[in-house]
């Protein structure tokens, strides 16, 4: 049985991101902004919501311990149900 990771992430509709890898090391933490030349990718929406929760789920893989992330077991939780459309 491989190492196990609880990944949280979260955005803010304005492109704040944050995510928490709870792993038995510990928990490690990131925050952080969608960078501006990426939020002006984005096609014009009333939100962009989606996006950014996309984007911080992707951003909670590459930029949180990616070391501690290869070959581990990952559950991630992501608030946003749109976002596993």
């Amino acid at each position: 049985m491989g190492k196990k990771v609880i990944l949280y992430s979260d955005a803010e509709s304005n492109g704040k991101v944050a995510a928490v890898a709870v792993m038995g090391q510990g928990t490690i933490f990131m925050h952080g902004r969608v960078p501006a030349h990426v939020r002006r990718m984005l096609l014009p929406r009333k939100t962009q919501i989606v996006p950014f929760e996309l984007l911080a789920a992707l951003m909670a893989v590459l930029c949180l311990c990616p070391a501690q992330l290869m070959d581990a077991d990952i559950v991630h939780f992501i608030d946003c149900r749109p976002a596993f459309s």
